[in-house]
């Protein structure tokens, strides 16, 4: 088993239910349910038992027929922020509102991302929807979303234009940088050139990169 820190990608991906149930093809163990693993953070690596927390990046596996998911993962990985919101979700005080667990939510989703985008998102979404934020699932949702929107174009060293992201270009993997890397053959603009040494694959569509182009923004 490993220890780790938040994965970017991992987020991206795994941080919805159903897209960490759907990993569960050909998973090994009847007496551990898919469902009972992904609710408590888990997605399936594909290799004999072994399956990783989306959130702390912990693998687990050689599971016992008696394991229980939520007190193995506090066991390995007591700190993982994912089970606090597991608990909050299932023990909520009579006198705990529903911007109190916001606020707990948008302190974890600042951990990840730029305090400035989550702070736009959740007054985004309490605008549209009149609803506070329930889940760290939800601001990486709107947060993926909202980094997303098309904007203006810059030029690469080739001549060619592509689409960067209107909203600061900020790099979508240590959100500090300036993006000034497009990757192919998905022509997205989404990460500075130190984070682009460390990916093979985009983050945004997952596509493996053929090439990593340095831009001129203009």
């Amino acid at each position: 088993m490993t220890d780790g820190v938040p994965d970017v990608r991992a987020l991206r991906k795994m941080s919805d239910l159903k897209s960490r149930l759907l990993t569960f093809k050909g998973w090994p163990l009847i007496m551990l349910s898919a469902k009972q693993l992904a609710e408590h953070g888990f997605y399936y690596t594909g290799i004999s038992d072994i399956v990783t927390c989306f959130y702390c990046n912990i693998s687990l596996g050689n599971w016992k027929i008696n394991d229980d998911p939520l007190i193995e993962h506090k066991k390995f990985s007591p700190h993982c922020a994912y089970l606090e919101l597991i608990k909050m979700k299932s023990i909520k005080p009579p006198n705990t509102t529903d911007e109190t667990i916001e606020d707990e939510v948008l302190r974890q989703a600042c951990e990840l991302f730029s305090k400035s985008t989550v702070q736009k998102v959740a007054v985004a979404n309490f605008r549209s929807t009149g609803q506070h934020f329930k889940s760290l699932e939800d601001v990486c949702e709107a947060v993926f979303k909202f980094d997303a929107k098309p904007a203006k174009s810059v030029t690469l060293e080739s001549g060619n234009r592509v689409e960067g992201n209107e909203e600061g270009d900020i790099c979508k993997i240590c959100m500090d940088k300036q993006t000034n890397v497009v990757f192919e053959p998905c022509h997205h603009l989404i990460s500075c050139h130190i984070c682009a040494a460390k990916i093979s694959d985009c983050p945004l569509c997952r596509i493996p990169l053929t090439q990593k182009i340095k831009v001129f923004k203009g």
